[in-house]
């Protein structure tokens, strides 16, 4: 008798089988091929993966066109995981070389890598990067570019901004921090270009408070150190150099303007303008709108010229426009507006150097030195057009018997001449016909004049008559 087993084996398992679905609590595939999991719906149908209470949450959905959503948030990396309120969270990059995110524009033209909008649409405070470290003072935030030969190659322009306020700075505390540093390593061509345009457009506006300094421009050799700080100064500017080019020039501070068109002759141009104020309740001390020094200790051919001012032949140099002017004396001479309490730094003898003064009202002097004395040899007879060469005080050494002059040269509106007869005797002729009309004398009575040894006579131009006058014998 042959007898038969069934032998029936049964295997745990959660699976359910229908038309419509399949539901386990596990999919996977022992063999050495891919899991494919595909929708083969001719209608093209998506793929959905159901999660939450009874499958009522649609957290993933890739539809027809391959096209991926997810419902968030979403943590890329080993063991990261995102916040509630963070929508993606990428994390665990390699420590070395690692790219937590890349995006490609290779073969794009007018594409955009990372589009950000809607900014502030509901708050003014919201941001649309922020950058943050782990501890102050640390990392870099934003690095543009780099060398040609590294590993991130320089741009055509690193950042392009349009409208608003395009870039705010606050440093960590008051008085900290370096806001924008332009050029440390590798100084460019032009550090900052800036263009403005329109009524009440101002291109740079630099601000600090009394402890500092508005703007700072240097130009100097590079075995120079930059100028210490100087307080309460708007603008400093500062030019050093050790070049040995005998024609070099530097400028510390230079102001230029140019109007062309047609203008107007109510139009004024001003090249440096200076002014100061002082308008304290007391003891407001000295107010100067522009102060001119200059030192020059090198050996050889040099000179140090506090202020220089030059024009066209029918400019002027130099113009007062109110207040009296101060050309310098002694301390004892100063006018009471110019005390040695308020301008403690001027002091000592000053001497002005004028080459040709012309004065339309009264001059008053402590006293008057006359420089530029000549001698002149006249010898006997008749002397004619004598030149005078520019000076004041003419030493004439006559004849013993008699010399007769008949004219000076130089004759100028309003000069005046002292003739001093140094030896022999010397005639005066009045109208001498061997002399050029413009150099003759016109002498009281038309009578010449006749000076012995010793004598002198102080003469005066007159443009009227174009002849010399005797003021005094």
């Amino acid at each position: 008798m042959i007898l038969a087993i069934t032998i029936l084996i049964l295997i745990p398992c959660s699976m359910r089988l229908s038309a419509q679905g399949f539901s386990t609590t596990r999919l996977e595939s022992a063999a050495n091929t891919p899991l494919l999991i595909a929708q083969r719906a001719p209608a093209g149908q998506p793929i959905r993966f159901l999660a939450g209470d009874g499958g009522s949450i649609r957290a993933l959905e890739i539809d027809a066109a391959a096209t991926t959503w997810i419902r968030g948030p979403l943590s890329v990396g080993p063991l990261i995981g995102a916040a509630p309120n963070e929508r993606m969270r990428i994390g665990s990059v390699d420590a070395i070389g690692g790219r937590a995110l890349v995006l490609s524009l290779l073969g794009t033209t007018t594409s955009t890598g990372l589009l950000i909008t809607d900014i502030g649409a509901s708050g003014v405070d919201d941001a649309a990067i922020v950058l943050q470290s782990t501890s102050n003072g640390i990392g870099t935030g934003i690095r543009i570019g780099g060398s040609s030969a590294g590993l991130r190659p320089t741009l055509a322009t690193g950042i392009d901004i349009t409208g608003g306020t395009g870039l705010r700075y606050n440093a960590l505390t008051t008085g900290s921090g370096t806001a924008i540093e332009i050029g440390g390593t590798s100084p460019p061509r032009i550090g900052i270009e800036v263009s403005a345009s329109g009524t009440g457009h101002i291109g740079i506006v630099s601000i600090a408070n009394t402890n500092g300094i508005g703007i700072i421009g240097l130009s100097q050799s590079s075995s120079y150190t930059s100028i210490p700080s100087t307080e309460r100064v708007g603008v400093r500017g500062h030019a050093a150099t050790n070049s040995t080019v005998s024609a070099d020039t530097i400028v510390g501070t230079m102001g230029s303007v140019v109007r062309g068109g047609a203008g107007g002759t109510l139009t004024t141009s001003i090249g440096v303008l200076g002014r100061s104020d002082a308008s304290g309740t007391s003891h407001a001390g000295t107010a100067i709108g522009v102060v001119g020094s200059a030192s020059s200790v090198a050996p050889g051919r040099a000179v140090a010229i506090g202020g220089c001012f030059g024009t066209d032949a029918e400019g002027l140099a130099l113009v007062a426009h109110g207040g009296d002017v101060y050309l310098g004396s002694s301390d004892a001479a100063r006018p009471i507006q110019l005390t040695q309490s308020t301008a403690n730094v001027y002091d000592g003898l000053t001497r002005t150097y004028v080459y040709d003064l012309y004065s339309s009202g009264h001059i008053e002097a402590s006293s008057v030195s006359f420089k530029g004395a000549i001698g002149l040899v006249l010898g006997p007879g008749v002397v004619n057009n004598i030149v005078t060469s520019g000076s004041t005080v003419l030493r004439c050494a006559a004849d013993p018997a008699v010399t007769s002059l008949t004219g000076c040269a130089g004759g100028i509106t309003g000069r005046m001449i002292l003739l001093i007869v140094t030896d022999g005797v010397l005639r005066l002729v009045n109208e001498g016909i061997d002399s050029l009309p413009e150099n003759r004398f016109r002498l009281q009575g038309a009578n010449d004049l006749l000076l012995q040894q010793d004598a002198s006579v102080m003469m005066w131009y007159d443009e009227e008559i174009a002849r010399w006058r005797i003021l005094a014998f």
